[in-house]
């Protein structure tokens, strides 16, 4: 809940325990099971390994599972520097794997990451709905939001890992951002809390992610999406506000002169 595993052995027993939760929760129901930012480090020589176990556990189970991951991917003739990345995994039943690498680096602790530049959009379970994955900070970016918002998402999963004092100041801007965009949000936290939103900024449940040994949430939220005024205006509302504010201070500007020719009139004589 606080550090990120080390690859190899470390790694593997924890991936192993997230296992056992995983099909512990699609037997009582899920369709889609989020793990938090940065569970583990993992090297690029294993993660086909990481994905084979990942993969069969979503097939024999019958649900999505999104896993938050260090990637990191050693030097090579196309990039003579180690790369790290800062990942969602996506399993799906199925499926080929999908990823999502973070866009919105939280400095000075992931400038040493290599930041996404794309969306990864995903069918709902259903098929009948579109579904987006981001990763902690991103979501305090309302353009990234916006962006999956046009692309129709009706629910973003959303692995974090916030400090625990910040937890709701933090983790909960990522439920105005599906107020905005008109989608629904699950986010799982390391150091936060586990909480499911709905696209009107509803919490249809949440628990703290140290509530337990080892935490786990279930819950049901639409994954709708609903068109809205800022996607189709944008940050008028902050426009607005730049624009109020230049207008004050330009008449301020322009009432000193006045302000001043008055305090240099000579006072008049005194009444006789």
């Amino acid at each position: 809940n606080e550090h990120v595993a080390d690859d190899g052995a470390p790694a593997a027993q924890l991936f192993k325990d997230y296992g056992a939760r995983v099909a512990q929760l699609a037997q009582e129901g899920a369709t889609v099971v989020v793990l938090p930012e940065k569970t583990a480090v993992v090297l690029d020589p294993d993660i086909s390994r990481t994905d084979s176990e990942f993969q069969s556990l979503a097939d024999a189970n019958h649900v999505r599972v999104v896993v938050g991951v260090l990637r990191v991917s050693p030097p090579g003739a196309a990039h003579p520097q180690k790369l790290r990345y800062n990942e969602a995994r996506v399993y799906t039943p199925g499926e080929p794997v999908a990823s999502y690498d973070k866009e919105h680096m939280l400095p000075p602790f992931e400038s040493n990451l290599t930041p996404g530049t794309t969306l990864t959009l995903l069918r709902s379970s259903a098929g009948a709905a579109t579904w987006g994955v981001a990763i902690c900070k991103d979501m305090d970016f309302t353009q990234l939001s916006r962006r999956y918002g046009e692309a129709g998402a009706g629910l973003m999963l959303v692995p974090g890992w916030d400090f625990f004092a910040d937890a709701i100041s933090h983790g909960h801007m990522a439920i105005m951002r599906g107020v905005e965009s008109g989608f629904g949000v699950v986010r799982s936290a390391k150091g936060g809390t586990l909480y499911v939103s709905d696209n009107r900024g509803r919490i249809m449940a949440e628990i703290k992610s140290d509530a337990v040994p080892f935490t786990a949430l279930m819950a049901s939220v639409p994954e709708t999406h609903d068109r809205t005024l800022f996607l189709v205006l944008g940050d008028w509302f902050a426009w607005v506000a730049v624009a109020i504010l230049a207008l004050c201070l330009v008449r301020l500007v322009l009432s000193r002169p006045r302000r001043a020719s008055l305090a240099a009139a000579p006072a008049a004589p005194p009444a006789s």
